[in-house]
């Protein structure tokens, strides 16, 4: 019986059709597309097929499709690409379906039979049927969410997706399902900000540090990485000593202020500008001290440029000016 399932579900895909159902997507937030499903009257939809293609933007994993909807329990292509799956990963019998174990996932090769495994990948399907194991031979009907999409999305353009009937596995069928509606969406890009504007996108592991901590405008700072905590050159001293300087005693009192404090000190917005190598210091033994972002390795990058006229200007991102001295 096991190995006559994935014959009968291809069987039923490709079966003739006569069920209005649309089938729609929005932008779920969180470089999210939620695709949902409504299924009109008392129409009944046995397998779905659709094919997606995407627009500034890719799937990364097989992760990136989770199948919100319980009733979408058969992963057809994946069964053809791995025909040991049901006879070595599942016990029993048909009673055994539905069933995820270990990878199992809908994604599949829009131009050919099989499973896709996603990389960068801009067109794809995603195929399922709906195998109902009580007796009562239930498939899906009604409304609700389908599925949803993460999308790598590598810039502040939106990600837009097409999504249509996949023609090679029958599309949507059940039964009596007349008419078919399908509509994507765009997924909205990331908003540009200070580290966006220097070349620095989600992804890159800077970028997604600086997220990490809060995402602090200092870290854009002309000469932050060098020990400038305010971003203000200090003016002269008499007689030009010490001369006019980006890194002084106002970036020492920062750094003095976050000394080995944990992150979730309350002033932590303040002091993680003196995080000069934005790097994480490990806890000590016994957490004396606790892990940190202000510590040694900071101290001495602000000592290299303390109080010197000229400091390097190649802080990434380094997209905010200084303000200069009078």
């Amino acid at each position: 019986m096991r190995k006559v399932l994935p014959i009968l579900v291809a069987l039923l895909m490709a079966a003739p059709v006569l069920a209005d159902v649309d089938i729609t997507a929005a932008d779920g937030g969180s470089n999210q597309l939620v695709i949902s499903y409504d299924i009109t009257g008392a129409e009944v939809v046995r397998g779905i097929a659709l094919k997606l293609t995407i627009t500034d933007g890719t799937i990364e994993d097989v992760n990136d499709v989770v199948v919100d909807e319980g009733a979408c329990n058969a992963y057809i292509d994946y069964y053809y690409s791995n025909p040991d799956f049901l006879t070595d990963d599942l016990e029993g019998d048909q009673e055994n379906l539905p069933g995820k174990p270990e990878g199992a996932h809908p994604i599949a090769d829009p131009d050919a039979a099989g499973a896709l495994t996603p990389s960068s990948t801009t067109e794809f399907s995603i195929s399922m049927g709906i195998l109902d194991n009580s007796g009562s031979q239930d498939g899906l009907t009604g409304s609700g969410t389908l599925c949803t999409v993460t999308l790598t999305i590598p810039g502040p353009s939106d990600a837009c997706v097409t999504i249509e009937e996949d023609a090679l596995r029958g599309g949507v069928v059940g039964d009596d399902v007349s008419t078919v509606n399908t509509s994507g969406a765009c997924v909205a890009g990331f908003e540009p900000d200070c580290f966006t504007e220097g070349g620095l996108f989600p992804g890159d592991a800077l970028y997604d540090e600086w997220v990490s901590v809060g995402e602090p405008e200092c870290w854009c700072y002309q000469y932050q990485c060098h020990g400038d905590a305010d971003n203000i050159q200090q003016p002269a001293g008499k007689f030009n000593n010490p001369p006019k300087h980006w890194v002084g005693s106002p970036d020492l009192g920062i750094l003095s202020a976050g000394w080995r404090l944990p992150d979730d000190d309350e002033n932590f917005d303040t002091f993680i500008c003196a995080d000069f190598n934005r790097t994480q210091e490990p806890a000590g033994k016994f957490n004396n001290p606790p892990a940190h972002r202000v510590g040694s390795p900071d101290l001495g990058i602000l000592s290299a440029y303390y109080r010197l006229e000229v400091v390097p200007d190649d802080c990434v991102p380094g997209t905010i000016d200084g303000i200069p001295a009078p």
